[in-house]
């Protein structure tokens, strides 16, 4: 199982609770979903468990985000949970198997 940490306290609490969630973010990405992502985080093995799932749209990031990775919420949607690593090899992604969630429901772009 990955093993998730956050980037602060209040992220955490939001993620932990889903009426903070809608209160949050709103309608325009179902709470459940939020949800339902984080748990596929925290079952997968490793990152690499993640990337298999084509409907997570799992990518590596560039620029201010360099060295972290995102999955979409909805699949192909504009809002995304980005990932940074917290220990293994960035190009091995089987060593991954700590992360810290650094943002929910972004849509960089």
């Amino acid at each position: 199982m990955i093993e998730i940490s956050y980037r602060n306290k209040r992220l955490e609490r939001e993620a932990e609770d889903i009426s903070r969630l809608r209160t949050s973010y709103g309608n325009w990405v179902p709470p459940n979903l939020i949800v339902q992502r984080l748990s596929q985080i925290s079952a997968a093995k490793s990152l690499q468990d993640l990337k298999q799932l084509p409907q997570l749209y799992f990518h590596g990031l560039e620029g201010k985000r360099k060295g972290c990775f995102a999955i979409d919420i909805k699949p192909r949607g504009k809002y995304r949970i980005v990932l940074k690593p917290q220990n293994g090899e960035r190009k091995d992604l089987r060593t991954i198997t700590r992360v810290m969630i650094m943002e929910l429901c972004i849509d960089y772009h």
